[in-house]
């Protein structure tokens, strides 16, 4: 259990691929957003081989929606790039577009526990 103010991750050390579930009390809907977003980037081939975003406006947008902080001196100097990033996708319709492809319209591949 990780309470909101204590720094944690999620990681996997080993070799082989690691399915875990998370239950986040109260609930979080950016968050959740968040989720659906990354997965479909990754089902479309739009993340790296960790499985994160590409382009670095989605990046934004996940940072963003997710509500994520961090408590690192590079996160603090990272912060405002961040921000100016999440503006532009917000200006350019970016983070409209992902949320309309991969939340509002989401395929239902997404709802059924589907990993990619």
């Amino acid at each position: 259990m990780a309470d909101r103010d204590v720094t944690h991750r999620f990681f996997n050390d080993g070799d082989e691929p690691v399915r875990f579930e998370v239950l986040i009390e109260p609930g979080s809907p950016g968050f959740e957003k968040e989720l659906y977003i990354l997965y479909g980037l990754g089902l479309d081939g739009e993340t790296d081989e960790n499985g994160l975003p590409n382009d670095p406006h989605h990046s934004t947008v996940f940072v963003v929606l997710s509500d994520t902080q961090t408590r690192s001196l590079q996160g603090r100097i990272l912060a405002p790039v961040l921000d100016r990033l999440a503006g532009w996708a917000q200006r350019l319709g970016i983070e409209s577009e992902v949320m309309d492809r991969y939340y509002l319209n989401r395929p239902e591949s997404l709802d059924e526990n589907s990993t990619y």
